[in-house]
């Protein structure tokens, strides 16, 4: 599963435009590891992915689908579960969600401006960018708890993933 998402993860850095995609598409092997075996499993295919990817990825030329990869979609997954499992009110859960994604993003900016000198950053520009990833994330979680949904019903049923695993 490390490889299949260090695999997608190298698409996005031959092909600059796909980098948020590749991104995401390199955390469908985690929500298939949570699903299947857990958090702890998934925070290790997490680890070692990321890990790997930017050992492989320091000669390629472009670092977008890993440093995305490794700042927020490859651990999200894991992240959502946890929150969704211990906090039974729906509301309160969004609002969890939706808080630690600000600050996530909000850090990545301030990094962003500090210390790769994106100066373009600075003011209402900050604003903009901040809100439209809310907006991003909103769609984002909305897809991926229709891509789990539809993995529960559909897909893994037809794939029979747990007859790999009897003891």
């Amino acid at each position: 599963m490390s490889a299949l998402s260090i695999i997608f993860m190298a698409v996005g850095a031959f092909i600059p435009s796909l980098d948020m995609t590749a991104a995401l598409f390199a955390s469908l092997p985690i929500i298939v590891i949570v699903c299947e075996f857990g958090r702890k499993h998934a925070l290790a295919v997490f680890l070692s992915s990321s890990l790997l990817g930017v050992i492989l990825m320091l000669n390629l030329p472009n670092h977008g689908a890993i440093i995305a990869y490794g700042c927020f979609f490859g651990y999200y997954p894991i992240l959502k579960s946890v929150i969704e499992i211990k906090i039974r009110k729906k509301w309160l859960a969004i609002l969890v969600k939706f808080v630690l994604f600000t600050a996530i993003f909000a850090v990545l900016l301030f990094l962003a401006i500090t210390f790769f000198n994106f100066d373009e950053f600075i003011g209402w520009y900050s604003v903009i960018i901040v809100a439209l990833g809310e907006i991003a994330f909103v769609v984002y979680d909305i897809v991926l708890t229709k891509g789990i949904m539809y993995y529960f019903r559909f897909l893994r049923p037809r794939l029979r993933i747990e007859r790999f695993f009897r003891k």
